[in-house]
Order: C-alpha cells, then sequence, then structure tokens
C-alpha cells in the first residue's frame, strides 16, 4: 500500500513541481489513507485561480496543514481533518471551499489566518474540541491537550464568511476551573458575513464544563461565539451564540460562579448588522452554600466596548441569568472619546448602556421588550421612536433625551440613586405611567406634564439636595386625578417643622381642575385635585404640603418626639426625651428600622431598664464553692465519730485533711413582666485544708471559678471568680455546728440585648457568714441516722460604679451599687449509720431535703445617667432574688477499708437539684479528701 502522510505528499509535489497539473493529480488522486492524527476520504487540492498551477509547497506537521506558498489562492475540504489550517501567505486573494468537510481539533485553533486580503470562506464545518451545534462539549482530550478556538483571524482586509459552521469547544477541568473557547477571535480585521437567501453561517462558543471542587473560586464560563477586537463587522445574516457556563457545586465555604459568554464580544470596532439571530450563553446552576444569584450571569446577545454599532435587524436575547445586570444589547464606553449606537432595528431583550459618551440613535423599527438601562456615563439619545424607552431604569448617570418624550400607560422611568438623572425636551406622563426619581433628578427643558392617573414619584433619604428626588421644568402642569407620592426615610430633622421642596417650575406650577381649567397652583387646588400619597419612615410626619408663589412645591416634614411615638411615661418617657436630645445616629436609625413602636420601645426597656442578676448567680457561686454543713458535718463525723467493732475503734484519728472539690451548677430561670427568662452556669475549683482538735475542726480553702449568664437576644454576663473561706466544725455524738467566713471577687464583663447592645466591665465583691448544725438521732434497728438541720446565711454584696461602651445605643454610667441577702433553710438528712464495706473501700449513701427562704428578696435600685445626656438620673429596679426553693439532693461518700489501715481517703459525690416558683437548678460536686 502505498504512503499518503501528507510528508510524502509534500515529496511528492516536489518532486513534480516541473510537471503538468496533471501530474501532480496522478500523486494525489488513488491514496485513500489513514494516519494517526489526520485523514480524508476525498481530495485536498490546490490551484492559482487565474492561472491554474499546481500548488508548490505543502507542508504538514502534528496534523496540521501549512500553507505559506504565496501563489496557492484555493484550497477546497471535502472531506474529514483532525488538525489545525494554517494560512499564512499573504495573499491577495484567497477561496477556502469547506462544503462537506468537518475539520477539527483539540488544542490552539482549528482554521487561523494571518495577513492576506479577500478570503473567502464558503461552508464547511471548523469545530473546536468536542464541539456541537449546540456550542461545545466534552471528549477525551488528545495527548496533553485543552482545546480549541474554531477560527483566529489576524490583520486580515476582508473576510467573507458564508454558510459555514465555526465553534469553540470546552476545556476539561483544571482544578477549580473549566472554560468553553470561543468560535472566532478576530483582530485588525474586516469580517463579512454574507447570506445567499436560503443559508447562512452559524458561529457559537464553547460551553463551560461542569465543575465539582471543593476549593478557592470554582467557575465555569462558556465562550464567546466571536470575540473581536480593532476590526469591522459586517452581517447580513447568521446564529451567533455565546457558550453556556456549566454547573458549579462546592460543599465548602467557597463561591462559585458560573457566566455565560457573549454571543458577539467585540473591543474598539465598527459593526453593522442587517439581519440573524444573536443568543447570550446561559449560566449554568450554582450549588454552595452562599446561594448567591449574582454568581450567575447570562451572556449578552452583543456587548461592545467602545465601538460604534449600527443595528437594522435581528433578533437580540440575553442568556438565562441570576442577575440584573444582563442585558441583550450592552455598550460600554470609556476614556476621552465618544462612541455611537444606532439601534435602527431589530428585538431586543433589553438594551443597556455604561460609561463615558455615547450617542444613541432609537429607530422607528426598534423593538425593546424589556428594560433600557443605564450605568453610568453621559448618554445622548435621539429618540426617532418613544417605545424603547417605556421601560427605562437609570442606576448612575446622565440621560439626556433630544426630542420630546410621551411616557404611555404602563410605562416607567426610574432613576435609582442620586448620581442619576435625566433631561428632556418636553415630558408628558400618560394615565397609567409613572415617573419616579427616587433620590435623582428628572428636568424638562419645556413643559414637564402630569396627566390624570399618571404619577410623578420621589424618594427623601436626607434633607441633602443629592439625596432626595426633585423634578424641574419651566411649566410643571399637574392634572386632576393625578398622584404624587414621596417615600420618606427617617431624616435628622429636629421636631420643628422642616420645609423640603420637591418641584420647582422655573416659569410657572400649575393644576388643571376636573372642569379642564388651568389654574396657577394654589395650596388648596393643589391637595384638592392631586391624589397626594405620601409614606414615612418611623419618627417621620407629614405636617402637610405647600406651594410657594405659583412656582415651588414643598413638603413640610417634622419628627416625632420618641415619647409619643412610644406613648411612653414616666421614666420611660423622661428616657425619650433625653434620647431625642442626643439625638444619637445610629440608635436613631435602628428605632426607624424596626419600624414598630412597640418592638423599639421593648428592646430600649430592655436595654436600659433591666439588668441580668449578678448578684444572685455570683452568691450562687460561692456558696457553691465554699460548701455546706451539710457536706462537711457528715465528712466530720465520719472522721471522729469511727465505727466500735468487736476489737475497738478502727482507727486512730486524724489530725490533718487537704482537700480539693469540682463545683458546678446550671440553673433556668424564668422571665417576669420586666426581665427576660435566662440561663446561668458556674464551673469552679476549691482547694482547702483543715485540722482537728479534738472535736473541733477548723479549715481555710480558696479558688476560682467561671460564672455565666445567657438571656434573650444575645444579652449575657461572664464573670471571672476568686474566693476565700475559713470555716469551722465542732460535732458531739451526732450532732455538730457549722460555721464560715467567705469572701468572694468577681471581674464581670456585661452585654445588653440586642439590638442596643452596649458592653460594660466592672468588678463585685461579696462577704458572707454563715452558720448551721444539725442534731442527730441514731436508729440502730435500721442502721440510720436522721438528722434534722437548720442553717442561716448573711452576704452582703458591693458593685464598683462603671460606664459603659458601645455605639448602637446611648452608654449608661452607673453609680455604685450595694445589697445585702439572709437565707436560711431548715431540712432533714438521712444517712447509712454504718460504712458498708468491701475489702478496699467502702461507701455511705445520705439523702437530703430542705427548704430555702430569702429573707430580703428585693435588693433594691441601681441608679443610672446617660453619657452625653442632660443630666437625668433613671433608677433601674435590680432583679429580685429567689424567695423561697427546696432542694433534695443526695450524697455517696467512698473510703479506704483496707484492715488496720485507718480511714484517711475520702472520696465524695453530691447532687442536689433547687426548685423555686420560676427557676430550677441542676448542682453537682465531686470532692477527694486525704487525712494524715
Amino acid at each position: 500500500m502505498m504512503n499518503n502522510h501528507p510528508r510524502h505528499l509534500a515529496w511528492c509535489m516536489k518532486k513534480v513541481a516541473p510537471v503538468a497539473a496533471s501530474a501532480f493529480f496522478l500523486c494525489l488522486a488513488p491514496h485513500s489513507a489513514n494516519a494517526s492524527t489526520n485523514w480524508w476520504e476525498g481530495t485536498v487540492f490546490g490551484t492559482n485561480i487565474s492561472e491554474a498551477t499546481s500548488i508548490s509547497s505543502l507542508e504538514h506537521g502534528d496534523g496540521s496543514l501549512i500553507i505559506g506558498f504565496g501563489g496557492t489562492t484555493n484550497l477546497a475540504l471535502g472531506h474529514r481533518i483532525e488538525g489545525t489550517i494554517s494560512i499564512t501567505n499573504g495573499f491577495d486573494r484567497f477561496s477556502l471551499q469547506g462544503t462537506g468537510s468537518v475539520v477539527s481539533n483539540t488544542a490552539d485553533t482549528v482554521l487561523r489566518i494571518t495577513g492576506g486580503k479577500n478570503l473567502f470562506i464558503n461552508g464547511g464545518e471548523f469545530r473546536g474540541l468536542g464541539s456541537s451545534t449546540d456550542g461545545g462539549g466534552s471528549i477525551p482530550p488528545i495527548g496533553s491537550a485543552t482545546a480549541a478556538v474554531g477560527a483566529i483571524f489576524s490583520g486580515t482586509s476582508n473576510i467573507v464568511v458564508s454558510k459555514a459552521l465555526i465553534t469553540g469547544g470546552t476545556y476539561l477541568p483544571n482544578n477549580a476551573i473549566t472554560l468553553g473557547t470561543d468560535g472566532i477571535q478576530a483582530t485588525d480585521t474586516t469580517l463579512v458575513f454574507t447570506d445567499d437567501g436560503t443559508d447562512s453561517s452559524t458561529v457559537i462558543g464553547g460551553n463551560g464544563g461542569e465543575l465539582s471542587w471543593d476549593g478557592a473560586g470554582p467557575h465555569s464560563m462558556g465562550g464567546h461565539g466571536l470575540n473581536i477586537g480593532n476590526s469591522t463587522l459586517i452581517i447580513s445574516n447568521g446564529t451567533f451564540k455565546g457558550g453556556n457556563g456549566g454547573d458549579v457545586s462546592t460543599d465548602s465555604d467557597f463561591i462559585g460562579a458560573s457566566w455565560g459568554g457573549h454571543a458577539i464580544d467585540a473591543t474598539n470596532s465598527t459593526i453593522e448588522i442587517h439581519s440573524g439571530t444573536f443568543t447570550g450563553g446561559d449560566a449554568g446552576s450554582i450549588t454552595d452554600t452562599h446561594n448567591n444569584p449574582e454568581n450567575r450571569k447570562g451572556g449578552s446577545a452583543l456587548y461592545v466596548e467602545n465601538s460604534d454599532v449600527t443595528i437594522h435587524g435581528g433578533t437580540f436575547k440575553a442568556g438565562a441569568t441570576g442577575r440584573d445586570d444582563t442585558y441583550a444589547f450592552y455598550s460600554l464606553a470609556y476614556g476621552e472619546g465618544s462612541v455611537s449606537n444606532k439601534l435602527l432595528g431589530g428585538t431586543f431583550d433589553s438594551i443597556g448602556f455604561g460609561g463615558g459618551r455615547q450617542f444613541i440613535t432609537l429607530g422607528t423599527n426598534l423593538v425593546v421588550n424589556g428594560v433600557f438601562g443605564q450605568n453610568g456615563g453621559i448618554l445622548y439619545v435621539d429618540n426617532q421612536s418613544d417605545a424603547p424607552l417605556q421601560n427605562t431604569e437609570i442606576n448612575s448617570g446622565t440621560l439626556l433625551i433630544e426630542n420630546d418624550f410621551t411616557l404611555g400607560s404602563g410605562g416607567s422611568i426610574t432613576l435609582n440613586s442620586g448620581y442619576s438623572e435625566i433631561f428632556f425636551e418636553n415630558l408628558a406622563i400618560q394615565s397609567g405611567a409613572i415617573v419616579d426619581t427616587g433620590t435623582g433628578r428628572i428636568e424638562a427643558h419645556g413643559n414637564l406634564d402630569v396627566q390624570k392617573d399618571g404619577t410623578l414619584a420621589f424618594k427623601i433619604d436626607s434633607t441633602s439636595i443629592t439625596d432626595r428626588g426633585i423634578a424641574v421644568g419651566s411649566n410643571v402642569t399637574f392634572h386632576s386625578g393625578s398622584a404624587l407620592q414621596a417615600d420618606i426615610a427617617w431624616i435628622d430633622l429636629n421636631t420643628e417643622t422642616n420645609a423640603l421642596w420637591l418641584v420647582s417650575a422655573t416659569n410657572q406650577l400649575n393644576v388643571v381642575d376636573s372642569g379642564g381649567a388651568t389654574n396657577v397652583a394654589t395650596t388648596a387646588t393643589f391637595t384638592n385635585n392631586v391624589d397626594i400619597q405620601v409614606t414615612t419612615a418611623a419618627l417621620m410626619e407629614l405636617e402637610g404640603i405647600s406651594v410657594e408663589d405659583g412656582k415651588l412645591l414643598v413638603l413640610l416634614l417634622s419628627r416625632q418626639p420618641l415619647n409619643e411615638y412610644w406613648n411612653a411615661s414616666g421614666d420611660m418617657a423622661r428616657l425619650a426625651d433625653e434620647l431625642d436630645a442626643i439625638n444619637d445616629p445610629d440608635m436613631m436609625a435602628t428605632i426607624v428600622e424596626m419600624d414598630d413602636p412597640e418592638a423599639s420601645a421593648y428592646a430600649v426597656e430592655q436595654t436600659y431598664f433591666t439588668k441580668l442578676n449578678t448578684f444572685q448567680v455570683a452568691m450562687n457561686g460561692l456558696k457553691a464553692a465554699v460548701g455546706q454543713s451539710v457536706s462537711r458535718g457528715t465528712e466530720f463525723r465520719e472522721k471522729l465519730l469511727l465505727p466500735t467493732g468487736s476489737n475497738g475503734p478502727e482507727g486512730v484519728e486524724n489530725d490533718w485533711r487537704f482537700w480539693m472539690k469540682y463545683h458546678g451548677q446550671f440553673l433556668n430561670h424564668d422571665g417576669d413582666d420586666q426581665n427576660s427568662a435566662y440561663e446561668a452556669t458556674t464551673h469552679g475549683g476549691v482547694f482547702g485544708a483543715d485540722k482537728s482538735f479534738g472535736r473541733l475542726l477548723v479549715g481555710i480553702s480558696g479558688g476560682a471559678g467561671r460564672n455565666s449568664i445567657d438571656a434573650d437576644n444575645g444579652a449575657e454576663e461572664d464573670m471571672n471568680a476568686a474566693h476565700a473561706a475559713i470555716y469551722s466544725t465542732i460535732g458531739k455524738n451526732h450532732s455538730y455546728l457549722d460555721a464560715g467566713l467567705a469572701y468572694g471577687y468577681n471581674g464581670v464583663e456585661s452585654h445588653t440585648p440586642e439590638p442596643f447592645r452596649l458592653d460594660g466591665e466592672y468588678d463585685s465583691h461579696l462577704v458572707g457568714g454563715y452558720v448551721g448544725g444539725g442534731i442527730g438521732f441514731d436508729i440502730p434497728k435500721i442502721s440510720t441516722v436522721i438528722t434534722p438541720e437548720a442553717s442561716a446565711q448573711y452576704t452582703l454584696y458591693q458593685q464598683e460604679a462603671y460606664t459603659e461602651t458601645g455605639t448602637a445605643a446611648v452608654p449608661r454610667s452607673f453609680d455604685e451599687f450595694d445589697a445585702d441577702s439572709l437565707r436560711t433553710s431548715l431540712g432533714l438528712n438521712v444517712a447509712m449509720h454504718n460504712t458498708k464495706a468491701t475489702q478496699y473501700f467502702g461507701f455511705k449513701i445520705e439523702g437530703r431535703a430542705h427548704w430555702l427562704h430569702e429573707f430580703n428578696p428585693d435588693p433594691g435600685h441601681i441608679s443610672f445617667q446617660l453619657e452625653g445626656g442632660t443630666g437625668n438620673t433613671y433608677a433601674l429596679a435590680y432583679p429580685m432574688l429567689d424567695e423561697d426553693a427546696v432542694r433534695l439532693g443526695i450524697g455517696v461518700s467512698f473510703f479506704n477499708t483496707a484492715k488496720r489501715k485507718p480511714k484517711n481517703i475520702l472520696l465524695r459525690l453530691d447532687f442536689d437539684e433547687l426548685i423555686g416558683e420560676n427557676f430550677n437548678s441542676h448542682n453537682l460536686s465531686a470532692k477527694a479528701i486525704y487525712a494524715f
């Protein structure tokens, strides 16, 4: 079989160069070969159209067909080729006949044209990797290749394309990125797409592939159908589509993105379109933790930068998107120059413009089904038709409408910022239409006419001229039945009447009454004929509308005092007046944002007139740390009153004991009419030592812990606690008496509830004295000791003065505060008489029940003033201490019981449940004692 590899073909052609053209075809025609990267089923030949001479240079490498000989001006492809066709011979005229052929590649490009002029491409399919008529797909690459651009044109004058299919491909995922390639890239080129009346060309960008990536920045982007720069583009007809963005998913906290490509993306170019279908690529789905639709952006049908555009017809659709700034046509200008956009015809989903100076013509055959949008710049619009502007949104920039304009029924013009303005010669707002100035500016050089059932709307964010909408005209006329709307946000006004003008007539402000008569506007004629619709934010009040000098329409506003807004009384009313006087902007803004007088009044009351119960939680923590008689008394009896056996006492008495203890408390407390419910936890550790002197035991202890309080809406306190104590126990038989003194310190960090959060830091101190005892009764028949018990504990609490910090509300400055507590307990302890012994250890179990009563449940009031205020003093009712509770508990003591050895190690576990009228707490302690 003969060798048909292109390198052999090139050798054949060099050998037969002096021979007639027929000899070349004899060398080529009989062979039907298949190589690893290139094959064909028809013929490959080239002739000089004018001289009909044979190809003199044909080279092949890596599956590419490179034409560099200047005499080659005709290439016909009737077969399938894999690789690049590259024409670099500086041709003056070249015909590329591709009908019936499919040329594809897996890297770089499929068709590359460099230089030359007058290239004619007729038919053929030029496909990037895995492309299809739907815009690409993913197939296994050849080697390490990724994807190919359908065609690259560089520096070629006059390329004429007819009946060709040119598509990009899809990059296989490379970690976080997958991209579609462009169908065509053209620079410094004149490119023409023709239509023979029955068929036209199709250019499609490659799709971005599906991507799953748990890392930073996963994104999939479709390629552009046609991407040109510094070029001239003329389209008679054709189909152009951007590639779709692929579906993106990530399980991490990263943000995925999927963007469709543009059907045509052009920079610094001139474009003329007569007909065709132009569709942006769709954005794919995104699965991530943010679920932000802004990350799904569809492509535009035509996206141009610093380019002049003339459109006579065609259909232009944007790709499916999750964003508001995706337009079927978008023109962006920047720099010192200007661009021209003549949109004379065609049907568009939407059109948009941004930046620079742009001159725009809107023709009578132009149809815009969606929005006309502006995002900056200055637009000069020759509105030969008003229809394309019936749904206009200006996010920023200046729009100048050169001709008279009528906004018809259902139409709307919306200015979305204070940096938006629009100018008309004459403006008529018809029935069912609305012009919403927002906080921008609308001006008519001539007449501004608001007809019956037409609406002129404004937004007022502050007293500044740049933060409120205004309308200006030489003559401004409101017809009977027209509407004036004003949406007023919270403004930093005083409580007196403030005047803000909305409408200004440089010549005259008129009102047409229901009988059709035109009158110079007065306050009465305006309010009697115009439907005034004003909505105000919290605290804002409309005093009325005034017409001044027949030219100026003014809103009369005031701010409602807080005490009226809240219907407050007593200290709350005094606080409201002082907050008005201080007028803290952050706090006022929050009250306005809540837009609910009951909710904001409650939130302010919770911040200023409630406090977490630091005293009770700190006192409970101190009590848990220094211990209780029921625990210490049992331990003491166990040491001094050793059981007597048949051989006498089990061991000698121990004089010294060292011990350590963990204690924890978990409290749930209901709320009341003023204070919210809260949860409190205490964790701490204690070390102690004591010595016995006969029946008397004296000891000291010290330790540290942490108390925390959590309440509704983020209110909380954290206390770093430290304490020290001295104690004594004296016992006789089964009876005992306890006494002790303790000191506790707490470094407190406090936070008031949201949204008016204030932070405080202060120190508090506790000093307590304790006395208690019990008389034990031995019941041998059931081997049980029953001990009635009673105790009393007095605690003095002192809290230092402090000042809060924070910007969400006005901070408070607190005075020093002190209070005291007297709590008694009465109950019964039931314990095993004898130790239940095993070979190495013994244990005893006891149960207890006590009633606890607080004699001073009301701590009183704590005083505060507002920082930067008028000096008022307010009294905050400190939370009540729990008056009555029942304590039910169980304790287990473990002893070492080896024979002929004293009891010198004790491990004790105690659990107590406290139950009150509106609270319950779980209390646990674990104690280890070593005696010697």
